[in-house]
């Protein structure tokens, strides 16, 4: 899947010629060559440079294998101007646009969308509302709208971030509690935050352990937050780990904070809350997070991770 893609769901429903005819694209630099070449025209006097999806659908159709097709298909366009143009002048556009609709009538690839509708519905909506923009606005339009609409799926997932409470497999990790059969660890409120800790999600996180504390059967003596799936932590991130660790505080409940990778301790360190927190608070695994508060033993399992820095 290319980036395009990914940022825009409609694409997905379009034929993908480069995968089907075995090439790569670079997106990087087709946009210096469109750029270069609208310079060009810009400087020469001549028309606006673009692609267009129709005349890659006829070209493709046509059985075109390299970029010679468009210099054929110039050279042509030009002997036409010049030779037979009478003979094209009293041509309905009712023909170009059959042509057009012919060209792009395979282009929809309607497993996909029925694909897409099964896989997620998120997805499906913002890319109607795009294809629905393209045909009653503009192509432009359309395409800024489908933007848009990525932009604000992308923060709608943020800030509803998959936070399972964790609990231990019979002698063996910690896993999501709603998946497997576990037992619980009493005293302790233990979760996984899956997500980039970030300002659209920091809020989740909060909501998320006060809910925890509160609905626990007993009282509760510390918070273990598993942060391994944290890629990013945002100066809202940090603020609302201080914020957190903060309001268990005053509760007397203890903060930790399990196998956070590099790049997040060094997040907390410039946003200043690495200290706020504690070393002492931060663990290399949730096993290790929770003897340090049930006192247990540390088994040879957890001396190798401590020594080879191995996560649970």
């Amino acid at each position: 899947m290319t980036r395009l893609e990914r940022w825009l769901p409609i694409m997905r429903w379009l034929p993908n010629y480069a995968r089907e005819n075995g090439y790569e694209i670079d997106a990087n630099q087709e946009l210096i060559a469109l750029g270069a070449a609208n310079v060009g025209a810009g400087v020469l006097g001549g028309f606006t440079v673009d692609g267009s999806l129709s005349r890659t659908a006829a070209a493709n159709d046509a059985g075109a294998k390299s970029q010679m097709t468009m210099l054929i298909c110039g050279a042509i366009t030009l002997v036409t101007i010049l030779a037979f143009m009478p003979i094209f002048e009293a041509l309905p556009e009712a023909v170009l646009g059959a042509v057009v609709i012919s060209a792009i009538w395979g282009t929809f690839n309607v497993a996909e969308m029925r694909r897409v509708w099964r896989a997620n519905r998120l997805d499906f909506a913002a890319a109607t509302v795009a294809l629905l923009g393209v045909i009653t606005i503009d192509l432009l339009p359309g395409l800024l709208i489908a933007v848009m609409m990525s932009f604000i799926l992308v923060i709608y997932r943020a800030s509803r971030p998959a936070i399972p409470s964790l609990e231990r497999v019979p002698g063996g990790p910690y896993v999501d509690a709603d998946r497997w059969r576990t037992e619980p660890t009493p005293g302790l409120v233990i979760l996984r935050f899956e997500a980039p800790l970030i300002f659209a999600s920091a809020e989740a996180l909060e909501q998320r352990v006060d809910e925890s504390v509160d609905r626990s059967d007993g009282p509760v003596r510390a918070v273990v937050l598993d942060l391994e799936s944290v890629s990013d932590i945002d100066t809202d991130g940090a603020d609302m780990l201080a914020s957190v660790r903060e309001s268990l505080h005053e509760r007397d409940i203890a903060f930790l904070i399990a196998r956070l990778n590099r790049a997040g301790r060094d997040a907390l360190a410039r946003a200043e809350v690495y200290d706020e927190i504690g070393e002492e608070n931060f663990f290399l695994s949730v096993r290790t997070a929770v003897r340090s508060v049930t006192g247990e033993q540390e088994d040879a399992a957890d001396r190798l991770m401590q020594r080879y820095q191995i996560e649970d």
